[in-house]
This record gives C-alpha cells, sequence and structure tokens, in this order.
C-alpha cells in the first residue's frame, strides 16, 4: 500500500466493527482473542447461513403456537405441520427455515420435544435486536403483554443456550429481583434494573 487511493474500505465494516465492540463492552471477556475468535467465527457461520432461509414472522410464530397445548411435548413432526400451515417454510424455494431451525437446535425429525425451544429459536431468527426478542416472546408465550415470573424464567434459560449473555446468574438476579410477583408485564420487566443493560443492547 502506498497511497491513501489504493485503500479500499468495504462498505459494512463500521456496522461489523460497532456490533463486535459493542459485545466486547457488554461481556467483558477475560480472554479477548478467544472471544474474538468465537466472536467472528459465529458472525462467519451466521453471515453463510442467512440466505438459506427466510424469518418466520411473528403472526407466524403467534398463531402456529396457539395451536399447541401449553407445556406439552409434541411430536416434531406435528410441530412441523403446524409451522407449515401457518406458511413457515420448510423447504421450497431453497428456503429452509425448518430445516435450518431444526439444525441449529439440534431437535430430532422423528421425536417429541418441547415446542417452546423451537419457538423461541425461530423468534431469534426474525430480529438482532435482543429487546425485540423479549417483546416477541410476552408477544408469543403471553397474553396481553403478561406471563407468569416462572414461564418467562424458563424462556429466558431456553435462550440463553444461543445467547451466552442470558447467563445463570442474570436468570437468577431476575427471579430475586420480582420476589413474590407471580406475573410479571413486559412494560414492568422494561424498566427492572437487572436486565437495563441487557436490553439496551
Amino acid at each position: 500500500m502506498f497511497c491513501a487511493e489504493q485503500i479500499v474500505i468495504p462498505p459494512n465494516l463500521a456496522e461489523v466493527l460497532k456490533a463486535y465492540t459493542k459485545e466486547v463492552v457488554r461481556r467483558q471477556p477475560k480472554d479477548i482473542i478467544e472471544f474474538s475468535a468465537a466472536y467472528f467465527a459465529h458472525l462467519a457461520e451466521s453471515s453463510k447461513n442467512s440466505g438459506d432461509f427466510l424469518p418466520p414472522t411473528r403472526d407466524q410464530l403467534r398463531l402456529a403456537y396457539a395451536a399447541i397445548t401449553p407445556g406439552a411435548m409434541v411430536q416434531a413432526q406435528q410441530l412441523i405441520k403446524l409451522c407449515t400451515d401457518v406458511g413457515i417454510q420448510q423447504a421450497t424455494l431453497d428456503k429452509a427455515t425448518l430445516d435450518k431451525v431444526f439444525q441449529l437446535g439440534k431437535f430430532g425429525t422423528d421425536c417429541k420435544l418441547s415446542p417452546d425451544e423451537v419457538f423461541v429459536l425461530m423468534l431469534t431468527m426474525t430480529t438482532d435486536s435482543f429487546l425485540a426478542v423479549v417483546a416477541g416472546l410476552f408477544e408469543i408465550f403471553g397474553e396481553n403483554n403478561t406471563m407468569d415470573s416462572a414461564t418467562l424464567l424458563g424462556l429466558l434459560a431456553m435462550l440463553g443456550q444461543w445467547d451466552p449473555s442470558i447467563t445463570p446468574q442474570l436468570r437468577a438476579d431476575l427471579a430475586e429481583s420480582f420476589g413474590t410477583t407471580v406475573f410479571i408485564s413486559h412494560k414492568a420487566l422494561q424498566s427492572n434494573s437487572v436486565l437495563q443493560d441487557r436490553l439496551a443492547a
């Protein structure tokens, strides 16, 4: 490189570095090199596969989830049919949404499984914003933007399988902050001091 005219800056470099910097600041990794390697490997894998599926809409998720008995285990093929009936793609037009969900979640297709885990994973495919995912949890699993605290903590534990910032300690602190409150509203959760930093991400 001999002169400024030879420097070509990729158009999305600032966006990538900003997101990376936010994650480093938020997570405060002890080994930044190891964290960076894992972060960029995950980003590369996500980017490589992003064209392989069409994310479901929240309306599709809500409609499919409404047809399921809460807390019941469901045959994988029955869940796939419920999802395809509301328009969530399985393997048409090179958009294999359900195939991607089952691959990422390591769910078997010939067994009973927890539909909640599948729907939480599909919800994360609809947005990159943690705030939007939390809103979606209330929209899909709650009633009138409210849900019982045990259900919310269980859903956050599922979310923690794919988001390492949702740690067991964070969930314990959140449970402690709920105290004896049985039902939590989305609005109350947004103002909860335990989640303030995480919701701002």
